[in-house]
């Protein structure tokens, strides 16, 4: 009954494939998705970026929640402009 076809087992190992292969591209890369405890936690010198544009997020008890896209755009910061600077400041 919960056979897979093996058209059915070749698209899920596929997509297994793909999915870690994006992990694997964004590891070492900040993106838009992260919440802002995730960017906080693991690149410390991202503090000083979001102090440049108004963010007490570090602090906010919503940061394990927002994402950078969120929180950007409810300040007005246009997400990718922001998730740039970020780069730039790890040198990736």
């Amino acid at each position: 009954c919960c056979a897979l076809t093996n058209d059915e087992e070749n698209i899920a190992i596929t997509n297994n494939i793909l999915y870690n292969a994006s992990d694997l591209f964004l590891m070492n890369k900040i993106h838009r998705y992260m919440s802002i405890q995730q960017v906080a936690e693991n690149y410390p010198q991202a503090a000083m970026i979001f102090m440049q544009y108004g963010l007490g997020c570090i602090g906010c008890q919503m940061a394990n929640f927002e994402t950078l896209e969120d929180v950007a755009l409810a300040h007005g910061i246009n997400p990718d402009v922001l998730v740039e600077e970020l780069n730039k400041m790890l040198k990736i």
